[in-house]
């Protein structure tokens, strides 16, 4: 008679889905292992509501990962991975012991997860419910996609001296994300407790303007306002937060879309400085992906 190799030796004791899950990945059996995932899913302790495959996100988006209780037990935490590799692994966490909050049937549970700029077409999520006793889990039922991220914002142009110092600096926070929106501009070293304005257009020129140059051009579409003005602090900072959701950026000619590049800057007054006035910081260059 034929001897059959089994895929992992017969066990004494009964195994929770995670040890054979486990066993399964350490003898190199992916059949079995997307078995063992359908079974999981099958006794439905706890289920993934989202991401569940099929969606594409964005490195850098904020992405809530939602799950749901099915099945009551003595739980003392959650867990949470990431795949870019398929139901088998290997698992990356994203978040460990987290608090088990309502351990009721149908109870829901949250995670708002900064994806990775790990690019792949296989990417699934997994949630673990971490037990007094045995530990449930459920995978993604399909795969996702996350892209690479967006390009990073990059200055150019030249600023001019003010009455602080060098002159104004534009920077950033956040990501060039639309689907994430939550880039915001900053400037640093502009002059001390004084209105100003950010403003964007599709143009980068460099022509003299007040006591600085204006870095930012039409470019046949004009150039538009952010406001209300920013009051800077002490220091010469301040910021405002980009939101794609509003006017300008939200319609129109001043529109913003994935694949776009716009050019930013900040306008202030600065009567200290004496001359006309008023000075610019530098530009600041974003293409924004989706």
């Amino acid at each position: 008679m034929d001897r059959v190799q089994r895929p992992f030796p017969l066990a004494t004791t009964p195994l929770s889905m995670q040890n054979l899950f486990a066993r399964a990945q350490s003898s190199c059996a992916p059949a079995l292992l997307a078995l063992l995932a359908l079974v999981s899913a099958a006794e439905a302790h706890v289920t993934l509501d989202a991401p569940n495959g099929g969606e594409t996100l964005n490195a850098g988006q904020v992405v809530t990962v939602q799950w749901h209780v099915q099945i009551a037990h003595g739980q003392l935490n959650w867990d949470l991975w990431y795949s870019t590799s398929g139901p088998a692994g290997p698992w990356i966490p994203i978040a460990m012991d987290l608090a088990p909050g309502s351990t009721t049937v149908n109870s829901m549970h949250q995670y708002d997860w900064t994806v990775p700029n790990a690019p792949s077409s296989q990417v699934r999520v997994r949630v673990r419910m971490d037990n007094a006793g045995t530990d449930y889990l459920d995978i993604s039922n399909a795969n996702l996609t996350i892209q690479a991220g967006c390009p990073q914002p990059v200055n150019y142009c030249s600023t001019s001296p003010n009455s602080l110092g060098a002159g104004a600096l534009m920077g950033f926070g956040g990501t060039a994300s639309v689907a994430s929106n939550n880039l915001s501009l900053s400037v640093s070293a502009a002059s001390a407790i004084q209105p100003g304005l950010f403003f964007y257009g599709p143009g980068q020129i460099q022509a003299p303007f007040g006591d600085g140059f204006r870095c930012v051009g039409a470019g046949g579409l004009g150039v538009f306002r952010l406001g209300p003005p920013v009051v800077s602090d002490a220091a010469g900072n301040g910021q405002r937060v980009l939101d794609l959701n509003a006017a300008p950026a939200n319609s129109g000619p001043g529109l913003i879309q994935a694949g776009d590049t716009w050019n930013f800057q900040f306008w202030y007054r600065d009567p200290a400085a004496g001359g006309s006035g008023f000075n610019l910081s530098d530009g600041l260059s974003v293409t924004f992906c989706g």
